[in-house]
């Protein structure tokens, strides 16, 4: 699924549009020319551009073409109807069976305020808990930052930033400074697991040219899944008016986000060495699911303030993957398992 063409136009090809006026101006000059070239030739842009808008039209002493010779006195042959042809019938979009419920297994017990899980082939919610209220999503927003990224960005772009991540006080970094370059798949890594919020900047400047540009592509991304409860305003997460998500819309988005081979490698690393122009980073994954819960492959850890606690968790037994998503939780590893025991051991999935 791709992105609002007119954003597309506006992040990174400013130049083809103000190129492809004067290139269809130069194509009708040629295509239009007439047969016998007047006496003064035509040279330069601007004489060109003018060539062919003055053949758009009729020339000045040209007949209208009902005055052609012989032309009046033609009959035109009568038209045939349509032949009518039955319309087919509408060809059924295949839907998967989602798992079915075969055990009566108690609701997971959890400190999240809003949960929810969901299985990623069907789409079907396994539980929910408020999954669709409005809340702040905290780091959990970098996962679609990583989506934008990887759309219109290729990992091994080199980019050179101008974060400094030493005045970031408050934040999780990767621990940038300005002049470094590294790679843009570097830079994913540095967001992705220590959530670097200095990586998530630099991607969206490097991307968009600015981080609010930025959050425009990740609006229009959310609008093309057809996501209801969730608006951007920054790549990071951190908390700012009008920035909110929601369980659901989490899941749904790391659901579509895990499809990328790449973000799956990415949000599965427990840890990656990146290598710049100025430093080298060792950068560790937050996500201790990765180690602790048995196929455990993603995708994201967040805490703010406001939000406490948030999660997408994945994880794949026997073939099949879910994905926990909550939000404020006080108690994230404990509610990730128990939201993944809960569907694994209430459910059954066809064949199984």
């Amino acid at each position: 699924m791709r992105l609002d063409w007119s954003l597309l136009l506006t992040v990174r090809s400013r130049r083809a549009v103000l190129v492809l006026p004067l290139a269809v101006g130069l194509w009708l000059g040629g295509a239009c020319a007439p047969a016998d070239p007047p006496a003064a030739s035509l040279s330069g842009l601007t004489s060109t551009a003018h060539a062919a808008v003055s053949v758009s039209g009729p020339p000045p002493n040209a007949a209208p073409l009902d005055a052609a010779p012989g032309l009046a006195d033609q009959v035109a042959p009568p038209i045939a109807p349509p032949t009518a042809r039955p319309t087919p019938p509408p060809t059924a979009t295949p839907t998967i069976p989602p798992p079915q419920l075969v055990r009566d297994v108690a609701p997971p017990r959890v400190s999240a305020q809003m949960a929810v899980v969901l299985d990623e082939a069907s789409g079907a919610i396994l539980y929910g808990r408020d999954e669709n209220r409005e809340v702040a999503p905290a780091s959990l927003t970098k996962i679609v930052t990583a989506m934008v990224a990887l759309e219109l960005g290729h990992p091994s772009d080199r980019v050179t930033t101008d974060v400094d991540s030493r005045v970031m006080w408050d934040s999780t970094i990767m621990g940038l400074v300005p002049g470094e370059e590294v790679s843009l798949e570097d830079l994913l890594y540095g967001m992705m697991l220590p959530s670097g919020n200095d990586a998530a900047i630099a991607i969206a400047r490097y991307i968009a040219g600015s981080e609010t540009v930025f959050a425009d592509l990740m609006n229009a991304k959310v609008r093309q899944l057809g996501l209801q409860h969730t608006h951007f305003m920054n790549p990071h997460g951190l908390e700012q008016e009008g920035h909110y998500s929601s369980p659901y819309d989490m899941a749904m988005l790391a659901r579509e986000a895990m499809r990328n081979p790449f973000f799956r490698r990415l949000a599965a690393a427990k840890q990656w060495d990146a290598s710049g122009l100025l430093r080298s980073y060792h950068l560790v994954n937050l996500n201790r699911l990765l180690w602790q819960y048995p196929g455990a492959d993603g995708v994201k850890i967040g805490y703010e303030d406001t939000a406490i606690n948030t999660m997408v968790v994945s994880a794949v037994r026997d073939g099949h993957r879910i994905y926990a998503s909550f939000m404020r939780s006080t108690s994230r590893d404990a509610d990730g398992t128990a939201l993944l025991n809960y569907a694994f051991n209430a459910y059954a999935w066809p064949g199984q």
